[in-house]
């Protein structure tokens, strides 16, 4: 405690900080001193000067918490970067998708939207006979825009004859989307309240409400 001012509680003895008004030993309440600020202006700097050991390091200065970035860690985007796709294969483990809540009990043959949720988006969109393109390019269907997605990442169908759910086709995306832990290659459906997970985005099909 040689960096900064100290003072010892008469009470109980506790060693505090000097600019503290309560002995958290004791809970004895130091009277204020006529004009005293809590150590603050030239004072406090000469006090503090006074008591700093100048071979011991000084202690880091803390820095506030930045707010959520869903690029976090990403390099920084650059002039002509929607050309190129981030390869992230070698980067941690692949996200294990899980299914959405609620989603027993959904009729069959009901009509199927498309649940996409991002950090900053949470939209549901009918799905047509063509199907939706979903990848960084910006006519794609749905436009995901994150250096990890390809330009066109996969495309979304309405289900088969018989089916529930989506189906979801890969076009040769860099980094596949995940679905029940593993990469879609391929085709692979999705039945109704199951999620597939595209580079951090998360798509779920669910039923009309309408």
């Amino acid at each position: 405690m040689s960096e900064y001012a100290t003072k010892v509680c008469p009470r109980c003895g506790e060693e505090l900080f000097a600019d503290m008004r309560v002995c958290y030993g004791c809970l004895y309440e130091f009277p204020a001193a006529k004009g005293d600020a809590g150590l603050s202006g030239p004072d406090a700097a000469t006090t503090r000067r006074a008591n700093v050991d100048p071979e011991e390091p000084a202690l880091p200065t803390l820095a506030e918490d930045e707010p959520f970035l869903w690029d976090a860690g990403l390099p920084p985007a650059e002039a002509g970067w929607e050309d190129d796709t981030l390869d992230l294969s070698d980067v941690g483990e692949a996200p294990r998708a899980t299914p959405a809540p609620n989603a027993a009990g959904q009729a069959s043959g009901c009509k199927v939207l498309c649940w996409v949720r991002t950090s900053s988006v949470d939209v549901r969109i009918p799905i047509p006979k063509e199907g939706l393109v979903v990848g960084r390019d910006q006519a794609s269907d749905i436009v995901l825009h994150s250096r990890a997605v390809s330009r066109a990442h996969v495309r979304i169908l309405p289900p088969g004859e018989g089916e529930e759910g989506m189906r979801v086709v890969d076009l040769g995306a860099t980094n596949p989307a995940v679905f029940t832990g593993r990469e879609v290659r391929g085709e692979v459906l999705v039945p109704l309240g199951w999620t597939v997970s595209i580079c951090g985005a998360f798509v779920t099909p669910v039923r009309s409400e309408a």
